[in-house]
């Protein structure tokens, strides 16, 4: 996923292309009932590429900070997320994005009682799951309200010794963010 973030920058250079900066709130959980949304950061990296007058191919490299509350405790899992989107502008300003993202973990605890423990090992190193939302252009400023939905089990097996039931358990997350573009 990460060359094809970069095969997508090199032939991006042939077309009108912005980069920026962007940062974020999460609002993240595991699927199943026994959890709720935690709050949390992402900031990254994002490159706009027009591939015709309203649709732009939109790559990002993000530093995401997920996980989820329970009733004994909470998981903290941090991610460098790789979306790859399409925004599709229904006006000169307004669009809507689509696309899928590569999640590789770089992080994850476990916390409960008073006791955290570190529980990466436990866990699958990639996560694969699908984007959509909404979002505003105004020239310079990008604002976006997006949903990421996991589709690939986060847990590599024992699920009980890091989630409350044995369920599949994958992430979802709502982000809202800013970005400022460079060029």
């Amino acid at each position: 996923m990460l060359i094809l973030f970069f095969l997508i920058v090199g032939v991006g250079s042939a077309c009108a292309q912005k980069f920026g900066l962007k940062a974020g709130l999460n609002y993240s959980s595991i699927s199943g009932d026994d959890y709720s949304y935690k709050p949390g950061f992402h900031a990254g990296i994002f490159l706009l590429i027009n591939l015709s007058e309203n649709i732009k191919l939109a790559p990002e490299v993000l530093y995401s900070a997920q996980g989820a509350k329970f009733s004994s405790g909470q998981v903290d899992y941090n991610y460098i997320n790789i979306p790859v989107l399409v925004n599709i502008y229904e006006t000169k300003i307004i669009f809507l994005q689509l696309g899928a993202q590569l999640g590789i973990i770089t992080s994850a605890n476990f916390s409960a009682g008073g006791s955290s423990s570190n529980v990466i090992a436990s866990l699958n190193k990639t996560d694969f799951g699908l984007v959509g939302g909404l979002g505003a252009d105004f020239g310079m400023v990008v604002i976006n309200a997006r949903y990421n939905w996991g589709l690939t089990e986060i847990v590599k097996s024992n699920p009980s010794a890091i989630v409350q039931k044995s369920d599949i358990t994958t992430n979802t997350t709502i982000q809202i963010s800013i970005g400022i573009k460079i060029n």
